[in-house]
């Protein structure tokens, strides 16, 4: 069965339903799909909804029901061939009345299907896409032939060559509008004349042409197609000289003669095609006019002209450029070929050219380079086409020097690389974008005072930051957008990486551009493709030439985001630090009121009532209780000391220090500790040693609060780094690790930042001070490691003392 093969063979067949009930819709479409067809449908029951699918669901056959609610199949199938008269329409009804089914095809439907007798359905479907397909092609080809006539009818009518059917009877039956002309006839006159009357012939004219006169009976014209009618022999281009009266004058003129024997359905007929030949000696006299402009433009040309043989190769003729070009003279340069006077700078390049100039008629602005008879290179730029001079085969070669444009082109790509270069390579985000469109866009506007006007129209400046175009964005701009290919910045508008503080920043960069100043410097707050808000230093330059139109503009992002999250971090630290400061001096302070104030108040209390005393025994008591609440006076001032700061760390370092404290906490806490110390004995500056030991006592006293360990374990390691021409480089690292519950580093520290707490914040600002690393590995109830590594950088003075013994 024949069914269109492009619904078929390359998608499913589009089928539109008009109906109200969906259970209907799925019985036919279960019906289609038992027979094998593949289709996608679309149910409509209202004329919008039916009109809109013929426009936008383009169906290739509409199946509708026809009667229903708001709709009904008559009102549809009328706008289904209003849409498209062929279109196939099947009206598919629960109705057995006769009569509906005549109007229906009456009206122009397909077909006319029971849905009692659905099965009826793929069938009716099949036979009015063929029904259609034979249609179309029907239309195709009627089409074909209509073109083709009118073509024919084209190329007859347009001929510049006369072009007449001639009868029997030496009588024109059709003749073309370049006969007409020549006749000086209108088309229904020049009908049914002689032909010689068409050509104008003095004979045929005074009415005794044609085979009346003695003359007619040697006319090529009327010989020709006699003979052509009589043995179907078709002539062409046979020459004819008849006298013609032009212009109240007889003129004889030369013509072209070609016959043919065509049957039409008015019997046999000679096609008769007459050229003036006159015209073509005209065309002789211009291409001898031609040729001498040829030769006036060959020698005067500014451009190096030489003409060369292709068979050989030899050069037939040049020009006075040529001659300056290549310091070659005309003698010297003609019956030589560009090898012999060694013009070409690659022998190889040359013959390349010569294989390809020979292959094609035509050659145009080929890139390449002579050598002058001086040795000078040469750039050029060369055409080449191919002549016929007396039958033989030449090439025209046009060379233009570009060897200052070369130079120049070279010179600019070798610019475009290095920017290229540059802004590809560069550390920091650059993107290069096109602001002229606001430039255009405020002048429209008449805007003046570029600042006034957004402070009066804040809305504009939206519709400013949709004008801004991306050019391009450099490799850096993906990291640090956090995106996977620079490409997917340029596919976003500006105004998607824009936060609140944006807008302000933004509006100071067009206030500054449209001012006529080239560079605007400020910070920018930018959102990255995951959402955070980072800060960069945004540095922006027009590229010199485009002051005007702004059509290139360079931004430089230079990412402080962490320079911003350091002051915050900093600036909670100070305050936090602060804090502590005042918490530790009340500390002191109460401690030096409540401890050590009491026992002051205690030995002042018994000294005054031993005074007092006459018994020495008594007397003697409170002075030997005196002594032993001074004693305890000596113990807690020196507790306070030590919590100060360890005496151990100025008089012995660090190694001891660490030693005495870490055994201290020991005892006071509910975890063992062991130390480890390599070497025990290290000489380090004095700042390094209080450093390390206030993060080992920050650590432990977080270990303390925080981490429930039952061990911990403490390494102090002085180690070399490298060796060079200073002399040895070591460092000092500290490792602490312990078994407790561990915790989140990362949570931590964003508290830190929110001022939650200051321990490990305090530890990282106190080694990056110093110079130094701190590594924190830690999990939730996998305990944690701490390893602080920190520089060993001999004092100043020791320094200049060291250079001067030098």
């Amino acid at each position: 069965m024949i069914l269109n093969s492009q619904i078929v063979d390359q998608r499913p067949l589009r089928i539109l339903f008009v109906e109200d009930e969906p259970a209907d819709v799925e019985l036919a479409q279960s019906a289609l799909a038992r027979e094998g067809l593949t289709f996608e449908s679309m149910s409509v029951d209202t004329p919008n909804a039916f009109e809109t699918a013929l426009t936008e669901f383009h169906p290739d056959i509409v199946i509708s029901d026809y009667a229903m609610p708001v709709f009904d199949g008559m009102r549809a199938l009328q706008l289904a061939l209003a849409h498209d008269p062929h279109l196939p329409f099947i009206v598919f009804t629960a109705s057995r009345n006769e009569e509906t089914a005549v109007a229906c095809i009456k009206a122009g439907a397909t077909d006319y299907v029971l849905k009692d007798r659905r099965a009826r359905l793929p069938f009716a479907v099949r036979e009015a896409l063929k029904q259609n397909h034979i249609r179309r092609e029907k239309q195709t080809a009627e089409k074909a032939l209509r073109e083709q006539r009118d073509l024919l009818a084209t190329i007859f009518d347009s001929s510049p060559s006369i072009l007449m059917l001639v009868n029997e009877q030496a009588c024109v039956s059709k003749i073309n509008h370049a006969g007409t002309n020549f006749a000086n006839r209108p088309l229904g006159e020049a009908v049914d004349l002689l032909a010689g009357e068409v050509l104008r012939c003095v004979n045929a004219l005074q009415g005794e042409g044609c085979g009346k006169t003695l003359e007619c009976g040697d006319c090529p014209v009327r010989a020709r197609i006699n003979l052509t009618l009589a043995t179907g022999q078709s002539f062409f281009n046979e020459t004819a000289r008849l006298r013609i009266e032009k212009n109240d004058q007889v003129t004889p003129l030369d013509f072209l003669i070609s016959t043919s024997k065509v049957d039409t359905g008015e019997g046999a007929q000679v096609l008769v095609m007459v050229t003036d030949v006159s015209s073509l000696k005209r065309a002789e006299q211009q291409l001898l006019e031609s040729e001498a402009r040829f030769a006036t433009i060959f020698h005067a040309s500014p451009l190096s002209i030489a003409l060369s043989r292709l068979s050989d190769q030899r050069l037939i003729d040049v020009n006075a450029a040529w001659e300056n070009l290549t310091g070659w003279t005309r003698v010297e340069g003609i019956g030589r070929t560009r090898r012999d006077l060694n013009l070409w700078v690659s022998p190889d390049e040359e013959d390349r050219f010569i294989a390809y100039s020979q292959a094609h008629h035509q050659v145009r602005d080929v890139e390449n380079q002579i050598r002058r008879k001086s040795g000078e290179v040469v750039d050029l730029l060369t055409s080449v086409a191919r002549v016929e001079l007396a039958g033989e085969s030449c090439a025209l070669a046009i060379a233009l020097d570009v060897t200052e444009r070369q130079r120049a082109a070279e010179a600019l790509r070798t610019s475009e690389l290095w920017y290229r270069a540059l802004f590809e390579n560069a550390a920091v985000p650059i993107w290069e974008e096109d602001f002229s469109k606001i430039k255009n866009y405020l002048a429209s506007l008449n805007v003046a005072d570029a600042r006034a006007f957004f402070d009066a129209h804040p809305e504009e400046l939206a519709q400013c930051a949709r004008l801004v175009e991306i050019i391009s964005v450099n490799h850096e701009s993906a990291r640090v957008f956090r995106v996977n290919h620079e490409d997917e910045i340029m596919q976003h508008q500006i105004t998607d990486y824009f936060v609140d503080a944006s807008w302000q920043v933004f509006q100071n960069e067009i206030v500054a551009l449209l001012e006529g100043k080239t560079r605007f410097e400020g910070e920018l707050p930018f959102l990255d493709s995951t959402g955070k808000i980072r800060y960069s230093l945004l540095r922006l330059s027009v590229v010199p030439g485009f002051e005007h139109t702004l059509e290139r503009v360079l931004l430089s992002f230079v990412d402080i985001t962490e320079r911003k999250e350091m002051e915050e971090t900093l600036s909670t630290l100070s305050r936090r630090l602060f804090e502590a400061q005042e918490a530790e001096r009340r500390n002191v302070a109460r401690e030096l009121h409540d401890e050590i104030g009491q026992v002051l108040t205690a030995v002042k209390s018994n000294l005054q009532t031993s005074r007092m005393l006459t018994d020495p025994q008594m007397s003697a008591n409170f002075l030997e209780e005196s002594i032993g609440i001074v004693d305890q006076a000596l113990r807690q001032v020196r507790d306070l000391s030590l919590n100060l700061r360890p005496a151990l760390l100025d008089d012995f370092g660090l190694v001891p220090a660490l030693e005495w404290y870490l055994h201290r906490q020991a005892s006071r806490s509910n975890f063992a500790i062991e130390f480890t110390a390599t070497p025990r004995t290290m000489k380090l500056p004095q700042t390094l040693a209080i450093n390390c030991f206030r993060v080992a006592q920050a650590a432990l006293t977080n270990i303390e609060r925080h981490a429930q360990a039952k061990h911990v374990q403490v390494d102090l390691r002085l180690q070399h780094q490298r060796v060079d021409a200073q002399g040895k480089k070591a460092e000092l690292v500290l490792t602490i690790v312990d078994d407790g519950v561990g915790f989140d580093p990362k949570a931590v520290l964003e508290g830190a930042k929110r001022g939650n707490t200051l321990g490990i914040a305090g530890m990282q600002e106190r080694v990056r001070l110093a110079g130094g690393q701190i590594e924190i590995h830690s999990r939730p109830r996998q305990g944690a490691q701490i390893s602080a590594r920190f520089p060993i950088v001999k004092p100043k003075a020791e320094r200049r003392a060291r250079g001067r013994v030098a």
